[in-house]
């Protein structure tokens, strides 16, 4: 039953306490009078023995149904009838009107007790104290009890008093049934409810109303007090019969009325076994001898702590973040929502713009804007404090509150007006940080130190670039459009990109001494890149971890989309859809969603995207433009080099030094990998849909392209993908592998469909390379359905480019081919018998003793003069 709460519970505690001392000095101060008025030698009572039984109670007013077990142990016993005793009952308690979180829990009372004889044996005297427990919702409560009685055989007097004091308010619920704003700070009218431990005190008088054979009915009447902490303290009467039955069997019922539980009517049944060790040396009759047995039987008591549900009301009360140590949450707000300028929410007025309420913003406030709102950067960087949450109304935070969550989108309301914006500038973040529902125009995100980021539900166009910004320029300073270093646990989720402006760099030097990105006719040093998103390590090397990309749409993106440098731990790309890639001067690395690594273990996933329509031609600067800014224009019937997917790990100067050409363009990430600092990848593509081709246009495209150097362990699953190439002469599925790698991959399930090969797959060795125990792997081709739509004789590719060591060290070491290839169950269309003549087997360098192969398919070994088997 819920009660009302009191302005201090310390009131409640102080109440019990006095009337517990009055009702105990009562109950000895009567037997005190009745031994003092009688002066008589007293005669040898009977010993009692240990002793125990069983009670079962009925629900009542704060006490469950409840079946017990107690025991009763003399400590010691004196010659006149006084006995030391230790009293415990065990309950088991069962269902009650409690909100708990089990219906069956268990409970325990105890008393350490001293009863005497009055000089004419006429009286009993007693008193009693100690510690009773009971489950209160999650945790135990514990409190004290004491007692004192006076009995004799035609009246008895008892006292018990019972203090909680562990537990005594367990909170099950909690909650906010209003919020506003007040300045800066949140407020709730908030809520707790409490299972609340009461104390009192109970005082009873019985008297016999009638006596048969060696039996008895009495009749009680009581004045209680209940109290406790949230709880108005309420008096109480209760009136209660009790047939006994010898000294073995007691049947009760109790009627009581107070304002906590209003009236109660609950029975009781107590049967225990015998407490005299023997007949009496004197002829006494049963009602003297019942009298004499109250000695051995247990203190009559409430053996279960009372208790009740509590409804605590806190109105006005601020909003405080307990993942932050209790502090009040600031919550700013800046614009115009459907609840601005109501009762529950007035957003500043003096700085109500976004550019005052940015400056203002400090460690984890909560910054809401409103329809509206805008802030032009002018070019500058603003740097949101840690823990900051930037968000539009509609996207606002669900803040965390000693009350339970509270959901700012619905006490903020909708944006009224224009959905709000920045313009030119960089935004950076740092830890514990949200932005999330505004629209950004050549502006990007970067970070100072981050961890725990999400971004989600932007609208980017274009990024931040200094001076002017056009879908055809260059700055050698602009951003992509979310730029991260050296962060973890990151989220950017439903956001969509279009055009990223474009970033022009200088490039690294390739084979023969020319630029890598270079294209005949026009600028032989510069390329370009126009990323949406790029996660690469820290200015000291710190590796990006934990990643999740998800649900967003990029457009226009140049070179690559999504792109990651170095990425370790786990990330997730799902469910994006990139289109309409534009191409710069290769630069080796082009790719949709392009992933490299050169340290330390990752585990990627690439799941359910869509990579479709891809531009054709490509985007060159002319000759004679600045490579610090400038424009640069679409050549008509150049390729597109942008590949749907692509990874490259360990792949470095050192194990490409007889390809230069296909260095990195920028020089940063082509670092090799050694046999003391290997690096590995687990990677799963699933379900994804790549068309990156457009028409049959000039295009140089890959759909999946693998190129793993020495020292990366690489194992791949490649499921249920939808891969289809329509441009001229390129492959649905490539690899390359180079020097000592280690590589497991499983083609399952796939529709792999393209102009060329489907399915090209080369390795390669360094030359005078010596040993080659880490070198090699499987390839597994099973289930896919493959189709090459200009030759359909021509499925697969194999290239095997090794060097004999014998070429270059005088002892040859032994040599095996070291990369398996196993093709079953697969379906060729148009339908056909799978059979050498599908496969394409290519050896570099001149044939000789010099050179030999590397493959293995179906279990033959593969060499240009011998055929393939046929499958």
């Amino acid at each position: 039953m819920t009660q009302p709460v009191t302005t201090s519970h310390r009131s409640a505690v102080r109440k019990t306490g006095s009337a517990i001392a009055a009702g105990l000095g009562c109950c000895l101060g009567l037997g005190s009078l009745a031994e003092a008025a009688v002066a008589q030698v007293r005669a040898t009572a009977s010993k009692i023995e240990a002793n125990g039984g069983l009670v079962f109670q009925s629900q009542g007013g704060g006490t469950p149904n409840t079946f017990s077990g107690y025991l009763f142990a003399p400590l010691s016993q004196g010659a006149l009838g006084e006995v030391l005793f230790l009293d415990v009952v065990a309950n088991l308690n069962l269902g009650g009107a409690l909100v708990q979180q089990t219906n069956v829990n268990a409970g325990a009372s105890t008393r350490l007790g001293y009863r005497w004889l009055s000089s004419d044996q006429r009286w009993m005297y007693g008193v009693n104290a100690g510690v009773d427990t009971r489950q209160a919702y999650t945790q135990y409560a514990f409190q004290a009890g004491v007692g004192a009685e006076a009995l004799n055989r035609n009246v008895e007097l008892r006292a018990n008093g019972y203090i909680p004091f562990s537990n005594q308010a367990d909170k099950y619920a909690t909650g906010w049934t209003n919020a506003y704003l007040i300045g800066n700070k949140l407020i709730l009218d908030g809520w707790n409810r409490y299972v609340v431990s009461l104390g009192g005190v109970n005082l009873e008088a019985g008297l016999p109303v009638a006596r048969w054979n060696k039996d008895s009915l009495w009749l009680y009447g009581s004045y209680y007090y209940l109290g406790g902490n949230y709880v108005s303290g309420t008096s109480g009467v209760r009136g209660r019969a009790e047939v006994r039955v010898g000294s073995q069997l007691s049947v009760g019922a109790t009627l009581s009325y107070d304002n906590i539980f209003q009236l109660q009517a609950t029975g009781y049944l107590r049967y225990g076994a015998k407490p005299l060790s023997g007949k009496p040396k004197d002829a006494i009759d049963a009602a003297e001898r019942n009298f004499l047995a109250l000695r051995g039987l247990p203190m009559q008591r409430e053996t279960d702590i009372r208790m009740t549900n509590v409804l605590q009301s806190l109105p006005g009360s601020l909003a405080t973040n307990p993942g932050n140590g209790g502090a009040a949450w600031v919550v700013r707000c800046v614009g115009t929502t459907s609840n601005t300028g109501s009762a529950n929410v007035r957003c500043d007025p003096v700085n109500n713009t976004l550019t005052t309420m940015l400056a203002a913003a400090g460690t984890n406030d909560v910054l809401l804007v409103g329809g509206g709102a805008a802030s032009a950067l002018a070019g500058q960087t603003i740097r949101l404090p840690v823990g900051t949450a930037l968000t539009s109304a509609t996207s606002a935070p669900t803040l965390s509150t000693q009350f339970g969550s509270a959901n700012l989108a619905t006490i903020f309301g909708t944006p009224v007006g224009a959905q709000p914006s920045f313009t030119n500038g960089v935004i950076s973040i740092g830890s514990n940080t949200t932005i999330a529902g505004f629209t950004f125009t050549d502006t990007s995100i970067t970070n100072y130190s981050t961890s725990n980021v999400v971004i989600s539900g932007n609208i980017f166009t274009g990024s931040y670039t200094p001076g002017v910004s056009d879908l055809n320029t260059y700055n050698q300073n602009a951003l992509p459009t979310i730029a991260l270093t050296g962060v973890s646990n990151v989220t950017i989720a439903g956001n969509t990109f279009t055009n990223p402006n474009v970033q022009s760099y200088t490039s690294t030097t390739g084979n023969g001494g020319f630029s890598v990105c270079d294209e005949t006719g026009y600028a032989s040093n510069i390329c370009l890149s126009g990323n949406a998103i790029r996660i690469s390590p820290s200015s000291t090397g710190t590796p990006s971890s934990n990643i999740t990309i998800s649900s967003n749409t990029i457009s226009g993106a140049l070179d690559e989309a999504i792109r990651f440098d170095n990425v370790q731990g786990i990330a997730t790309i799902t469910g994006n859809t990139i289109s309409g890639m534009r191409n710069g001067p290769n630069s080796n690395m082009q790719a949709a969603i392009f992933i490299r690594q050169w340290t330390g273990n990752s585990q990627i996933t690439i799941e359910n995207n869509r990579i479709v329509d891809n531009q054709a031609g490509l985007n060159a600067i002319a000759i004679g433009s600045s490579v610090a800014s400038g424009t640069f224009s679409s050549v008509g019937g150049s390729r597109n080099n942008v590949d749907a997917l692509e990874i490259g790990l360990c792949r470095g100067n050192q194990t490409f030094s007889n390809r230069a050409g296909d260095k990195y363009g920028d020089d940063f990430g082509g670092f090799n990998c050694s046999p003391t600092a290997p690096a590995s990848m687990t990677y799963t593509a699933r379900g994804n849909t790549l068309q990156p081709s457009a028409n049959a246009l000039a295009y140089d495209e890959d759909g999946i392209d693998f190129n793993v150097g020495s020292y990366g362990f690489f194992n791949a699953n490649v499921i249920n993908n939808y891969v289809e190439i329509k441009s001229n002469g390129n492959n649905a599925f490539t690899t390359d592998f180079r020097g000592a790698a280690n590589v497991n991959i499983s083609l399952t399930g796939n529709t792999l469909i393209s102009t060329n090969d489907p399915i090209d797959i080369s390795a390669s060795t360094i030359f005078g390379l010596t040993s080659y125990s880490s070198t090699g792997g499987s390839i597994t081709i099973t289930g896919n359905t493959i189709q090459n739509s200009t030759n359909p004789n021509q499925l697969i590719d194999v290239t095997a480019s090794a060097k004999n060591p014998s070429s270059v060290y005088a002892t040859t070491p032994i040599v095996t081919p070291v990369y398996n290839i196993t093709m079953q169950n697969n379906t060729i269309i148009p339908s056909m018998q799978f059979s050498a003549a599908n496969i394409d087997f290519d050896q570099f360098y001149a044939a000789g003793s010099s050179d030999y192969p590397l493959f293995y398919v179906n279990g033959a070994l593969q060499t240009d003069s011998s055929p393939t088997p046929e499958f």
